[in-house]
């Protein structure tokens, strides 16, 4: 592990910095100057830890996962040269850097991260196309899964086009490319397939599970050690990993919220009785409207100006969020009912203050973390009301395993290594749910696919 000195640092900053105006500044305010950042360096040096090769969500001390130990001396000069400048002169992170970088929040823009770039990132046309290739995706597994060569074909271009190009800025596009058709795939032909009986559905779900344990497994005992000793590059690769980190972060905290309160109210989250089981076919019409939202439990409070509130949500997010959600449709009601006032968790406000919010907002607009706690709330619902709410928990188990599988392969500071690993990862456990929806398709469906 190289350590530099940092009174020489400090001396050698000063020299570069301030040589020409050295005459300027009085003796007393020059070393007063010079304390000054001997102190915020030392400071930031004790972020500096060893290099930590396993990654822990609940890790704050993020700069034990960037190599700072593997550069050169200069490198370690350079990238201190950096965040100084940073401190000193960007506003996009502030002047607190390391305290901004921690952060896991939907509420701050990414380029708090980006700012950490030594090169500005002018996007490719090929950057511009990956928004397409994730829409493309989401149509075959939703739509035409029997393309699904299609759609391996496509992360195998976009692998080598990332490897070819050496195209760092593009790594957090093809991560979030892979994870949503991963995730899509298990939601729409393992979790949501009505060609699947529960015992299959479980059975499919335990394996990806037990898949994905391996392949931490695996990632872990492999990346020991980082393999890129070069500043810039290794900022790129670490921006991508503070992104996904706040990302998977997020979600971790949000579900985690919602799994306590599932067990703290349980009587609210029991499987639905056949009396007040609804469809997506079924309208407001004769029904007895208050006893279905509130599954006969008694009193609601303000039940019509709840109903109401509930029915203008509904409208404005099919309005101006393009949503397939009718608020005289008895499924979407109900969803949107209980999850905003029967379910009473609380992340940073509650649901219904946040629908309020939205409602009274002249633009409808909410902040991120609100809007995705919202929509993580109105998804457990429709889960609930359509399929059996452990494949919920389940659901998100393996999506945390797969955010910290991800996580994990960037520890190797490898771009082709990272890329490689994950176009392999993606297509395993893409392979792994279509082959439990393959084998139960009518015969002149099915296809050896592979």
């Amino acid at each position: 592990m190289k350590s530099i000195n940092i009174n020489e640092y400090v001396d050698f900053y000063i020299e570069r910095q301030y040589s020409d105006y050295m005459e300027d500044y009085e003796v007393d305010d020059l070393e007063d100057y010079r304390e000054t950042l001997v102190k915020n360096v030392r400071n930031t040096l004790k972020e500096f830890n060893d290099f930590q090769p396993t990654f822990s969500i609940e890790n704050t001390s993020i700069f034990q996962y960037f190599p700072y130990h593997t550069l050169s001396t200069q490198q370690q000069y350079d990238f201190l040269d950096h965040l100084l400048f940073l401190k000193y002169n960007d506003f996009a992170i502030g002047n607190k850097v390391i305290h901004n970088l921690k952060k896991i929040t939907y509420d701050l823009d990414d380029s708090r991260f980006d700012a950490l770039s030594l090169k500005e990132t002018v996007p490719t046309s090929f950057t511009l196309q990956l928004g397409q290739y994730k829409n493309n995706h989401r149509h075959i597994i939703r739509n035409d899964f029997l393309e699904i060569k299609q759609l391996l074909s496509n992360n195998e271009l976009i692998a080598n086009y990332v490897i070819e190009k050496q195209s760092y800025q593009d790594l957090y596009t093809l991560l979030n490319i892979y994870t949503d058709s991963i995730l899509q795939a298990i939601n729409y032909w393992v979790i949501a397939c009505d060609f699947l009986d529960m015992n299959k559905r479980m059975a499919c779900l335990l394996s990806l599970h037990a898949i994905l344990d391996k392949l931490l497994d695996e990632v872990t005992s492999h990346h020991q050690t980082p393999k890129n000793t070069k500043l810039s590059s290794s900022l790129d690769i670490y921006i991508t990993l503070l992104k996904y980190r706040n990302r998977c972060g997020e979600h971790l905290k949000l579900s985690s919220y919602l799994k306590e309160e599932q067990e703290n109210e349980a009587s609210y989250f029991q499987p639905v009785k056949k009396e007040y089981f609804v469809t997506k076919s079924m309208f407001v019409e004769n029904q007895n409207i208050k006893a279905i939202l509130n599954e006969g439990n008694g009193r609601c409070d303000h039940f019509e100006e709840k109903l109401i509130q509930t029915k203008a949500i509904i409208e404005l997010l099919s309005k101006n969020n393009g949503r397939n959600v009718d608020p005289n449709n008895l499924l979407d009601l109900k969803v949107y009912f209980r999850e905003l006032y029967i379910s009473k968790s609380k992340y940073k406000t509650t649901a219904a203050t946040i629908a309020k919010k939205y409602i009274d907002s002249p633009n409808q607009s909410i902040s991120l973390s609100d809007e995705r706690f919202l929509n993580e709330k109105i998804s457990r619902g429709y889960f609930r009301e359509q399929i059996p709410l452990v494949l919920y928990d389940y659901k998100n188990m393996i999506q945390h395993k797969l955010y910290l599988v991800i996580i994990q392969s960037l520890l190797c500071y490898d771009l082709n290594e990272i890329v490689s690993i994950n176009y392999q990862i993606t297509n395993l456990l893409i392979k792994e749910s279509f082959m439990s929806i393959n084998e139960v398709l009518p015969d002149y469906n099915r296809k050896p696919i592979f």
